[in-house]
């Protein structure tokens, strides 16, 4: 979306809460739209406590509202310090809950189900992640790239690499998905040669990268990957040396 495109959002959700604050459905998606304020430099990363706010309280009017359950849910395992009302031990808890919520919902929409399956990935929930990205799959065989994407990012954490990497030369070799996931999924695919002695292998491939992008580091990088979705530092670490040896700046 283009930066007058988010910001004419931004007049339409202010307009809609002026006879609807509490409406559970365009407060999950208000939420949701600050990471469009971010991505056009209205706003930075950081996830402030508006957000938060607007997310407890989509849960709170729509607690059968799947999107609301993933984005709460996100938001505590992220940022547990913005819930000091929780201990660490009850926070993950009952992030795990609303995680569980948001699947169990049954959402249909496939991007509500990505929303779900990533929030239980998040978590932690590792088997209940694949079997719902599977789920999305099958639900809709064509989807946005973003979805084989994070399956593809969760399968190689996982370390399940010869699935993962089919899942990434699709993205990184159809067209449908050049100019978007395709820069994600190449970069998964050089991890993985590395990872399996292909050092060579994965030099091309992140020469293919800076051929699309001569600018592109792993900070760059990484965003494209969705790496949002991973939780271990270390494994973030290793992401990040590694893709070094095969070419990529830090």
């Amino acid at each position: 979306m283009s930066l007058e495109g988010v910001k004419e959002a931004g007049k339409l959700f202010e307009t809609i809460f002026e006879t609807e604050p509490n409406n559970p459905v365009v407060l999950s998606m208000y939420a949701w739209y600050f990471t469009a304020e971010a991505n056009v430099g209205l706003r930075d990363w950081n996830i402030g406590k508006d957000m938060i706010e607007t997310a407890k309280r989509a849960v709170k009017y729509g607690p059968d509202l799947s999107d609301a359950n993933s984005l709460l849910a996100t938001l505590m395992a992220k940022n547990p310090k913005e819930f000091p009302e929780y201990s660490e031990e009850e926070l993950i808890e009952t992030a795990r809950k609303y995680a569980i919520n948001s699947s169990d919902l049954n959402p249909t929409g496939i991007i509500s189900i990505l929303s779900a399956v990533n929030s239980l990935f998040i978590v932690g929930l590792y088997d209940q992640a694949v079997e719902n990205y599977e789920k999305a799959l099958k639900v809709a065989p064509h989807p946005p790239g973003d979805v084989k994407l994070n399956y593809a990012l969760t399968l190689t954490y996982l370390e399940e690499y010869e699935k993962a990497y089919k899942l990434a030369s699709e993205l990184s070799e159809n067209e449908q998905y050049f100019g978007g996931s395709q820069m994600g999924a190449l970069g998964i695919r050089a991890f993985i040669d590395m990872e399996e002695g292909r050092s060579n292998d994965a030099k091309k491939v992140a020469e293919r990268i800076l051929e699309i992008d001569s600018s592109i580091n792993f900070k760059k990088l990484r965003r494209s990957m969705k790496t949002f979705i991973i939780m271990d530092r270390s494994f973030m670490e290793k992401l990040s040396t590694t893709l070094e040896k095969a070419g990529i700046d830090p």
